[in-house]
């Protein structure tokens, strides 16, 4: 009896395990997270392969992830792209885009680039949608084209100025501080206001120690290593902003015969602008050359090769109001100039615009020009006179 009742107790608990088991599995088979799980695996199985290309502009640099230059990929899978510039290029951004889209559709909703800004980042494909390209964007960076003075063999006047063109346009923080780096220096090199020089609202510099500093020029002695800054002026650029002029002190001009070395750092830059992101593009290298000085300092005047004024009343006819004959601004013979009568009707205005050709023997121009209005009475008395200064443009 007691034999017969432990099987059917053995029985009993074996059945109680097998039911609690087919029951627990069953949950388990129906639970939300394995089944999605399962079918989503099963729905990737099934999905079409998408090949996302990576194309850069022609000579702009490298892609080094994916390899090849494309990624084979489904809907969900996730890959790096990394990109690495020429050194005359500045990486800006990613930028995605298909020939597939449809005009109500967004590239985003089908792709999701992490870091756009990075030129590594990780890229998922999130639907599928043909003709995938994303393209690294890139920014050519500025180039110095001319410089001087030149080293030659008659060596250059003292009071030459110091010019360099680019061919971008330039932003002005090359050359002046902002506030956070004046803020900077301040702290770091125990500097205060006064120590800075100022042209106009900007700081382009500062005296440590008596030394004078520019930012991101440095003149030296080439043979002492001497900072010869003190001779020179502010920098400054043309009203388009590629050419930088330092003109030289005419109160405290380099010693005779003086090996000068320019160095330009590589900070000098401009602000690359796209899709509402701007970033700094900076020169691939420092600039740097050597020039000597001699004893002598500029003799000559500028000559005119060429001087037209063309005039126009408004709403009235263009007239040529001087002569063909070019004249220096310092003819005082007024009688020779040619003037027409400029006098427009009450209410009416007058245009100037002028073309002119000078040439210079000695250092060249300076940075500036004026222009002077006289305004005549019949007897040729002036009555008003009207100055502007301009850099040159």
């Amino acid at each position: 009896m007691k034999r017969q009742l432990l099987s059917f107790l053995a029985s009993l608990i074996w059945g109680l395990y097998v039911c609690i088991a087919v029951v627990s599995c069953g949950d388990f088979l129906e639970g939300g997270n394995f089944k999605d799980t399962i079918e989503s695996d099963i729905a990737r199985e099934k999905a079409p392969w998408n090949t996302v290309l990576i194309k850069p502009e022609k000579g702009s640099g490298t892609v080094i992830k994916p390899a090849g230059e494309e990624a084979v990929v489904r809907a969900s899978d996730t890959f790096t792209v990394k990109f690495e510039a020429d050194s005359d290029y500045e990486f800006i951004c990613w930028k995605a885009e298909s020939a597939s889209l449809k005009d109500n559709e967004d590239i985003n909703d089908y792709i999701f680039i992490e870091d756009t800004d990075s030129a590594e980042t990780n890229v998922t494909l999130k639907e599928t949608l043909e003709d995938i390209i994303i393209t690294p964007v890139v920014a050519k960076r500025a180039q110095i084209i001319s410089w001087s003075p030149v080293l030659s063999s008659t060596f250059t006047l003292k009071d030459s100025p110091i010019r360099v063109v680019f061919d971008m346009r330039m932003d002005p923080a090359s050359i002046y501080y902002t506030e956070d780096e004046i803020k900077n220096l301040k702290r770091e090199l125990a500097l205060t206001s006064n120590d800075f020089l100022s042209s106009g609202n900007n700081k382009y510099g500062y005296i440590k120690d008596g030394e004078k500093f520019y930012k991101n020029i440095l003149i030296e002695n080439a043979e002492t290593g001497e900072n010869l800054n003190c001779y020179f002026k502010a920098p400054v650029f043309d009203v388009h902003r590629k050419i930088l002029i330092i003109e030289a002190d005419l109160n405290n001009l380099p010693p005779d015969y003086t090996q000068i070395i320019v160095t330009l750092s590589k900070d000098f830059f401009y602000i690359k602008g796209y899709d509402e992101k701007a970033k700094i593009v900076k020169l691939n290298q420092e600039k740097k050359w050597l020039y000597y000085v001699n004893n002598r300092i500029d003799g000559s005047s500028p000559s005119t090769d060429k001087i037209q004024l063309e005039c126009s009343v408004s709403g009235g006819e263009k007239f040529t109001p001087v002569s063909s004959t070019p004249h220096l601004s310092n003819d005082t013979d007024i009688s020779k100039w040619g003037i027409s009568d400029l006098s427009p009707k009450r209410g009416k205005s007058i245009t100037l615009d002028m073309d002119f050709m000078i040439k210079d023997d000695g250092v060249g121009l300076t940075d500036s020009f004026e222009v002077k209005i006289y305004k005549f009475a019949d007897n040729y008395k002036f009555n008003k006179e009207y100055k502007t200064d301009a850099l040159l443009g």
